[in-house]
């Protein structure tokens, strides 16, 4: 699931847009790591270190849909937080010029078949006159003949070319046909509509987004590991997790850790899927904090500034 997929952006905002009580000092990375060497030690003779880091939960399955070509949002038939099924329509763009094109391209192809068949027509005398200029060579003359054998070639030619022209029709009304399937948005999946970015009777240009879907019963949570403490962590490993605005803590799995360590930011991204009973109560997008300590409450409550 790591690879291809940015988790600096979102991870980095939280730990460095955290309010983590840093008085009279500015919040970069070594303050970050200061307050937690202080905040994460234990009292005592034998001080032990609790690794404690940020997360975000995120859908496993989630697909941004964008404009499929550039035209006036015409209807908009969801809103956000509405469950839907696999092709369910979700937004409808301005149809009218695409079904002009449509009627005009099928016009097209009409007439291509049209050709084709009088082309056809024209090869059938042509073969005709041919083999009866064959049958009659001591009869015609040589120029006859030849005649007859070039209006056979040429109508040979005009068969394969009428043939060329009737696939291109029909491969731009294809086109045309998908054209005007695109301003129909579908879900491509059963899910939730997480964003609607669209606006009624706006026009909107090709890649412009227009909704959001994810699957909220398939979760996981992304974390950040500052590079020091990387080998404090190891894939089949069970952390504690806890999510901002659930009282209860829980047990999960590492499932996935990065390969490499990210350059921009100095941490390592590692993912543990969340249960399925637990995805159906939280929120797509949620913070996360997550401690190698199994303890019941480890880490200090960090809050986002609002």
């Amino acid at each position: 699931m790591l690879p291809g997929r940015s988790l600096a952006g979102p991870i980095s905002a939280l730990l460095f847009g955290c309010a983590c009580q840093l008085p009279d000092q500015e919040l970069t990375a070594s303050a970050a790591d200061s307050w937690l060497d202080s905040e994460f030690e234990l009292p005592g003779d034998d001080v032990e270190r609790i690794d404690c880091f940020l997360g975000v939960v995120v859908a496993m399955e989630s697909v941004q849909l964008t404009a499929p070509l550039s035209e006036r949002v015409r209807d908009i038939h969801v809103t956000v937080g509405d469950s839907v099924e696999d092709g369910d329509l979700l937004l409808e763009l301005d149809s009218q010029e695409a079904e002009r094109r449509l009627h005009s391209e099928f016009a097209a192809v009409e007439g291509a078949q049209a050709n084709l068949r009088r082309a056809e027509a024209d090869l059938l005398r042509a073969t005709a006159k041919a083999r009866r200029a064959e049958a009659l060579r001591e009869l015609l003359s040589r120029d006859e003949i030849e005649t007859a054998q070039h209006q056979l070639e040429t109508a040979r030619v005009s068969v394969i070319e009428a043939h060329s022209r009737l696939r291109q029709r029909e491969a731009l009304a294809t086109s045309a046909r998908s054209r005007l399937s695109d301003t129909r948005v579908r879900a491509p999946f059963s899910g939730r509509v997480a964003a609607v970015q669209s606006v009624l009777g706006s026009h909107v240009t090709e890649g412009t987004s227009l909704v959001r879907i994810i699957r909220p019963d398939a979760l996981e949570v992304r974390f950040a590991v500052p590079v020091e403490l990387a080998s404090s962590i190891h894939v089949g490993q069970e952390i504690r997790l806890e999510v901002e605005d659930h009282s209860q803590s829980q047990l999960v799995t590492i499932d996935a850790i990065a390969p490499a360590v990210d350059s921009a930011t100095q941490m390592l991204f590692a993912e543990s899927l969340l249960p399925s009973s637990t995805g159906q109560s939280i929120l797509d997008g949620t913070t996360a904090r997550l401690s190698t300590d199994l303890s019941s409450d480890p880490c200090p409550t960090l809050q986002t500034p609002g």
